[in-house]
């Protein structure tokens, strides 16, 4: 006659495995859970990065190339007056300037692409954020009786020689502002978070 004994161990090799199955079945799944959820904060973590650099850079400006320029600026004023007399006067002024561009950055936005690793970066295309005098020497080469070379006829020859300077120049400087300012938020968006793999830019046309 069988004892209850040898019933045992069968019932308890039928426990062990289904524990078995069952632990078989559920560690995959909690392997492609914790993947899931490990992906899915680095996603979240680089968005929250992303979104952070982003509303750093909006600055107003990123000036990413400065042009210096020199000058020698030549005024004259001719008065005459009754009975064929001249009343002259000449001024000659060595002026200094700086040209900067780069980017406003108001409009700027920055997407992480559908691969998780890449970023676009959407902004306006490069500009002349300024241009400014930064100094100046003048020298009165003639003093006339009446004539008078007044401010208002110097700021205006500064800004026809400005606005030339800016023509002759405009194309070059603006093509290395891209370059350095591509450069530069490369460098922004890669230092925020390491995952983040490539920077592509897409311009939006200014007017």
């Amino acid at each position: 006659m069988p004892t209850k004994s040898t019933k045992k161990p069968a019932k308890k090799a039928k426990n062990k495995l289904s524990i078995k199955y069952l632990l078989a079945a559920v560690i995959p799944i909690l392997v492609i859970a914790g993947i899931i959820i490990h992906l899915n904060y680095d996603y979240i973590k680089m968005k929250n990065d992303l979104d952070n650099v982003n509303k750093a850079v909006k600055i107003g400006e990123l000036r990413t190339k400065e042009y210096y320029y020199q000058e020698l600026l030549r005024i004259e004023d001719v008065r005459n007056y009754i009975f064929g007399f001249n009343s002259k006067e000449k001024l000659a002024i060595v002026f200094e300037g700086i040209i900067k561009a780069g980017y406003k950055t108001d409009n700027i936005e920055m997407k992480i692409k559908k691969n998780k690793s890449d970023v676009i970066v959407k902004l306006d295309d490069p500009q002349i954020l300024s241009n400014t005098i930064v100094s100046e020497n003048a020298v009165l080469d003639e003093k006339g009786l009446f004539a008078d070379i007044s401010n208002n006829m110097i700021q205006k020859k500064y800004k026809e020689v400005k606005e030339d300077t800016e023509k002759r120049v405009r194309e070059g400087l603006l093509k290395d502002a891209k370059i350095n300012g591509e450069k530069i938020l490369t460098k922004i968006v890669k230092g925020a978070n390491p995952n983040i793999q490539k920077v592509e830019f897409v311009y939006n046309k200014v007017d």
